[in-house]
């Protein structure tokens, strides 16, 4: 549970005021060719906002898929996206129906609650903690239960100091917001600054000579051990971890020291650039088995990490019901090699606005503290004291 009883306020659990999953009988008259809205779990950021959906025709998603509306709260359920904080208040729906990925659980408030005061609920870090302890399932695809939500107690306060404190919260996730759009042009920045150095990787714009990766790096995939379970609980949180989905907050892999590049291998990404491809890593860090480990000697990583992230990847992917980026296609493809001086160049560039970028992470952390703290002090009944 969250936060406390106040005088005037409800201790209620979810499942008595919101309405969970709801039924599918309530879509069974959806015409068929009725355009809908429809998000995969990619589309969904960590930070509760949408990066993107598609329209399909009803038809399409209504047998198979989870349905929403127009304020229902989504909440991943599986393992790592519900640690990772994905959720969304769904909005802008088209003809404000929605379906989406099978590991989303819908909420629906009811009349009691504001669908705002349940999104900032399940916004909260003990949420996801306490979710976390009450997962099942295996390794790798452990889920959030249904029984989970429905036990779950948080503070109900009346509906006019609800309405009060989701606005103060609605302020502060704004100015968040306004930060992570200057964060993304900053990135947006390194991309432009490579474009006009040596041209697009995917427009026969690059005039340099080239060389199958396997020339350029060595690759150290074999290196990708997980720890077990008792090696993982000594180590959680104190080196960070990287894998197919950037940096997290648990551990499962192979400790380096020294600098690297990670490239993503699970295809659903790497084809629909839901995710960057490739981060170079600096420093002691936990690499685990959906990233493949490069270490650079005779090409630049800097540059070899921006060319990743523009190059189209889709044509090396193999495999049809997940695809994946192997080893052997990974090292097979050919990489362009500017001048050394020139690769030096465009890295000397990155580092400036890494620089900025670093001083614009300090600036967001702080943004997220002070964010969670409004919310830890909204569910303890003190934000308007």
């Amino acid at each position: 549970m969250t936060g406390e009883a106040r005088d005037g306020w409800e201790i209620s659990t979810l499942g008595e005021i919101c309405q969970i999953n709801p039924p599918r009988n309530e879509i069974a008259s959806l015409p068929d060719d009725l355009d809908v809205s429809f998000v995969p779990m990619a589309a969904v950021s960590v930070t509760g906002r949408l990066l993107g959906s598609e329209t399909r025709k009803a038809k399409e998603v209504k047998k198979g898929f989870p349905h929403f509306k127009e304020r229902d709260v989504l909440v991943a359920k599986i393992t790592p996206c519900f640690e990772n904080g994905k959720r969304w208040l769904a909005e802008s729906l088209v003809n404000g129906v929605g379906f989406g990925s099978t590991e989303f659980h819908v909420l629906r408030a009811t009349s009691r609650v504001l669908p705002e005061w349940i999104y900032y609920a399940v916004s909260l870090p003990g949420f996801r903690k306490d979710g976390q302890r009450r997962m099942t399932g295996t390794a790798g695809q452990k889920r959030v239960p249904t029984s989970f939500l429905e036990e779950y107690k948080i503070p109900v306060p009346p509906i006019p100091l609800q309405q009060k404190m989701a606005s103060i919260l609605q302020k502060a996730e704004r100015l968040k917001e306004i930060r992570e759009q200057a964060n993304r042009f900053t990135s947006r920045l390194i991309e432009s600054v490579f474009l006009k150095m040596f041209g697009n990787p995917n427009g026969g714009r690059m005039n340099f000579g080239k060389a199958p990766l396997a020339d350029l790096v060595e690759n150290l995939d074999s290196r990708r051990v997980p720890l077990n379970e008792e090696e993982r609980s000594k180590r959680k949180g104190d080196i960070p971890y990287y894998g197919a989905s950037g940096l997290v907050d648990w551990i499962d892999g192979f400790l380096f020291d020294e600098p690297l590049l990670l490239v993503a291998e699970d295809g659903e990404n790497l084809r629909s650039r839901k995710l960057p491809i490739a981060y170079s890593v600096l420093g002691k860090s936990w690499v685990n088995n959906h990233a493949h480990v490069l270490r650079c000697f005779r090409i630049n990583q800097r540059f070899l990490e921006f060319w990743f992230n523009l190059f189209d990847i889709s044509p090396y992917l193999g495999g049809s019901t997940r695809p994946k980026l192997n080893k052997a296609k990974l090292m097979a493809i050919k990489v362009p090699l500017p001048p050394e001086s020139l690769q030096e160049k465009f890295a000397g560039v990155v580092k400036k606005i890494d620089a900025t970028r670093h001083h614009q992470a300090q600036s967001t952390h702080k943004i997220n503290e002070v964010l969670n703290s409004l919310m830890d002090k909204a569910f303890r009944g003190e934000l308007l004291t």
